[in-house]
């Protein structure tokens, strides 16, 4: 089972970032790394997602950060890489989700 949170950067949810860990609730504070196979995901791991309504660019290397704000939690990330295996993107993300 896999714990998802989702994160559009447009009104029109073209371009998006999603993140996956293993578990089915929200993932506890610390550090995950990202691995670019889905089925690779374990407690100290995530996979992440950046999509655009064309493409898709799994992680290359990168650690995702998740804090406790309250009852929500904060996912972030910077400089992580990902690829669609012929174009490489660097993003950057910190977002409170509920």
């Amino acid at each position: 089972d896999k714990y998802y949170t989702e994160h559009f950067a447009d009104a029109g949810r073209t371009e998006a970032v999603t993140i996956i860990f293993d578990g089915t609730s929200a993932p506890s504070p610390g550090n995950y790394t990202a691995v670019n196979s889905f089925a690779a995901i374990s407690s100290s791991q995530v996979y992440v997602e950046y999509y655009t309504a064309a493409d898709a660019f799994q992680p290359a290397s990168g650690t995702v950060t998740v804090a406790d704000s309250g009852t929500s939690k904060i996912y972030s990330f910077c400089n992580l890489t990902c690829t669609n295996g012929t174009a490489t993107k660097t993003i950057s993300l910190r977002n409170v989700c509920n």
